[in-house]
């Protein structure tokens, strides 16, 4: 996306959206090691303040040694925090990245893109390529007593359901998430020809919201104007998801029909269910026969044995976890680590200050 004048009713919204496409980047593994010298150096500070601030408790710096306790506390939380990090870190470390053709069933790390069974379509106002999409347009109403805003227009288009392929092979996960794989985008304009363009694109009738609204668009009294929201399910992006692999035969119901039980038939899934997703049974069938038709042209004898990508035991919400934004993590624990330094510092100067200057804190 180069052309940054490609949305007319929206200037440099091109050049902002290239930019969120781009930091989903490919999956890489994080660095174990950064997260737990992190650990270490924020340990050691605070067995260190600990140390400091307990012998010289007295009620007269009660105050102080409350506001030293208080940092303490909070400084705890970042602690688990990153031994949360530390822990997936280490999940994934230890479970090897492996193919979906050369795996026997069992606790894998797959790097795959998610595709549709379906053909990929375009959201309706920035025209991007996606899985899913949901639109809402927004009359903001702005005058000197009040602001307002109220929903004009929607639309949405919902998920046909989604597979894992890595090059070698294809796997089927009932719950996943894809936070990672949603992009929303929101932008606002002041030009009547957006909404004129979008009731011309629909057919809308005289008397629809959007078109009311339009009416004070535009002008030299309101500055009213329209905001857009656009959340998208991005296609053919490269994830690492982390799962248990299972072989099922697609002509015994009896293999499958546990995995979908809490579906009932018929159930649609919308982008307003992201960034968990659940698939249905109908979803299964759909992409069964679509894999099996590319197996029996490539003449494979197992074109009966389909994969699925099941949450681990231990991932207690039930969903396969799924990540393209590895490289980011580390960002994460390095700002916990500077921003809880800098509160044990904080502390450590007033409660030294305090004693100095015998002041209050």
């Amino acid at each position: 996306m180069s052309d940054y004048d490609e949305y007319p009713f929206f200037p440099k919204a091109a050049k902002r959206i290239s930019k969120k496409i781009n930091r989903i980047s490919k999956a890489e593994p994080i660095n174990f090691l950064a997260p737990f010298l992190f650990f270490c150096c924020l340990f050691f500070i605070a067995c260190v303040d600990a140390a400091v601030a307990v012998p010289f408790y007295s009620p007269i710096n009660a105050n102080l040694y409350t506001t030293f306790c208080l940092a303490l506390f909070l400084f705890g939380f970042t602690i688990r925090d990153i031994l949360i990090r530390m822990s997936e870190a280490k999940t994934r470390i230890e479970m090897a990245t492996l193919k979906i053709a050369g795996v026997s069933d069992g606790e894998v790390e797959i790097v795959g893109v998610i595709k549709s069974t379906n053909t990929t379509f375009r959201s309706p106002v920035f025209n991007l390529e996606c899985l899913a999409y949901r639109t809402r347009i927004e009359y903001l109403k702005k005058r000197k007593s009040h602001n307002s805003a109220k929903t004009v227009f929607t639309t949405a288009r919902s998920i046909d359901g989604i597979f894992i392929d890595d090059g070698t092979g294809t796997a089927f996960p009932p719950k996943v998430k894809l936070e990672d794989f949603t992009l929303k985008i929101t932008e606002t304009t002041k030009d009547p020809q957006f909404a004129i363009s979008i009731c011309n694109k629909y057919n809308l009738e005289d008397d629809h919201p959007l078109k009311e609204a339009n009416r004070y668009i535009g002008g030299d009294i309101y500055l009213d104007r329209f905001s857009v929201t656009e959340t998208i399910v991005l296609p053919n992006t490269e994830g690492m998801f982390t799962g248990r692999l299972e072989t099922v035969n697609v002509e015994k119901d009896s293999d499958i029909e546990e995995y979908f039980q809490d579906r009932p038939a018929g159930f649609k899934v919308s982008v307003d269910s992201l960034p968990c997703l659940s698939q249905t049974k109908r979803m299964f069938q759909k992409y069964a026969n679509v894999i099996q038709l590319e197996k029996r042209n490539q003449h494979d004898k197992e074109h009966k044995a389909l994969h699925l990508l099941l949450p681990l035991a231990a991932e207690k919400s039930g969903f396969v976890a799924s990540s393209t934004r590895f490289k980011e993590e580390r960002k994460d624990v390095r700002n916990k680590f500077l921003s809880s330094t800098f509160v044990l510092v904080v502390a450590m100067v007033f409660m030294i200050s305090a004693f100095r200057f015998n002041t209050w804190v």
